[in-house]
């Protein structure tokens, strides 16, 4: 069983009191139920509309959370609309072709799973053999990602074999958790071939062909620690800053220097995965900090990937969201209280530094595991 976290209550209210709607069954209650006196005198038409005031603290708590569901409502709208001026409908997944690098272990292989249950082909780009028993629509190339040469010969592949990618998940990723001074030029150059340079190979190869086609979707595996550098983790920290960067690069490029096609570019910023990449980080586990299952981390990616398909969780987003069904350009953070990371880079600077200072030793025992 779960335990309860800031997420778990989070999604909680999201559902109830800070929903647009729900949140607005809470003041109306009160009033229909003859609890509280209506501050409005409502007349025969809008016109004859008053304002009687008098509102008990009960009656404007209800209302404050009604103003902060809309606000929070409206803020998830636009972020929406600036992430997809040129949105696609809801994505058929028996009719995609889904490209995931690092995808024999770890979340990938979780992803590869859901997808393949959905009826997606999925093909599976990792110099490692697969760690699973793949599904019939799933294939595996054995392929690095930090070859340029290799990942044009995939993408050709891939297009030759399987038809043309609708779907992209640049998921391979490589931590080796040693100190500037302790890691060899190997270490150093390793990390960001794999994190950077495999991001840049594999968009290079792939995204050309959704442009062209006027559709398909990106999703980029970035990390929490983009914003939050960790001591022992500061190269892997660097690299996933750079893929920071190169999401929002990609996300306005595409807007304005390849005639702004239904493509959409995600990413994904997990804090802490039980993984075997991570096991032998000593991270809290918290009721803020949860360490992250794999397996929620994989049905979050496969649901930023099948837009609209969860018609249960789609509706408390927006109401925009619900009625068009769309596949959106998502930026997404895991878990909840890592929405507070990118604000580290604007909160004094003892407030960024006590972070660190309390992570001090979480890398100690960190070694060095690819995806």
């Amino acid at each position: 069983m779960k335990t309860i976290s800031l997420d778990s209550l989070l999604a909680l209210l999201r559902g109830t009191v800070l929903h647009p709607f729900t949140s607005l069954l809470l003041p109306a209650g009160l009033i229909l139920s003859g609890h509280e006196r209506s501050p409005v005198q409502l007349g025969s038409d809008l016109a004859s509309m008053s304002w009687v005031g008098g509102m008990s603290h009960r009656l404007r708590s209800t209302l404050w959370c009604v103003a902060a569901a809309w606000i929070l409502s409206i803020n998830r709208s636009l972020n929406r609309k600036a992430l997809n001026p040129s949105p696609q409908p809801r994505p058929e997944l028996k009719k995609q072709v889904v490209v995931i690098t690092g995808g024999a272990t770890g979340i990938g292989a979780l992803l590869a799973q859901k997808l393949d249950a959905a009826g997606a082909t999925v093909v599976i780009l990792d110099v490692s053999p697969l760690s699973y028993t793949p599904g019939r629509r799933t294939f595996h190339i054995k392929c690095d990602v930090s070859e340029a040469s290799a990942m044009r010969e995939a993408a050709a592949n891939v297009t030759r074999s399987y038809g043309a990618p609708t779907m992209l998940v640049a998921n391979a990723g490589i931590v080796r958790g040693r100190n500037i001074l302790d890691a060899t030029d190997e270490d150093l150059q390793l990390t960001f071939r794999v994190n950077v340079m495999g991001l840049l190979w594999t968009v290079r190869a792939f995204l050309p062909g959704m442009i062209a086609a006027g559709r398909g979707h990106v999703l980029i595996t970035a990390s929490a620690t983009a914003y939050a550098t960790i001591a022992g983790m500061s190269d892997y920290s660097a690299s996933k800053a750079a893929v920071n960067s190169l999401v929002e690069g990609l996300q306005t490029e595409v807007k304005h220097h390849h005639d702004n096609p239904a493509v959409a570019i995600s990413a994904l910023y997990p804090a802490t995965i039980a993984t075997n990449m991570f096991r032998n980080l000593n991270a809290p586990d918290s009721f803020f900090l949860p360490v992250l299952e794999p397996e929620d981390v994989a049905q979050r990616m496969f649901d930023i990937l099948a837009s609209g398909q969860r018609f249960v969780e789609a509706w408390s987003d927006e109401i925009y969201y619900l009625l068009t069904f769309l596949s959106c350009s998502e930026m997404a953070y895991m878990p909840a209280a890592s929405n507070v990371q990118p604000w580290l880079r604007i909160f004094p600077t003892w407030m960024r530094v006590g972070v660190q200072d309390a992570a001090s030793h979480v890398a100690d025992r960190l070694g060095g595991k690819r995806t």
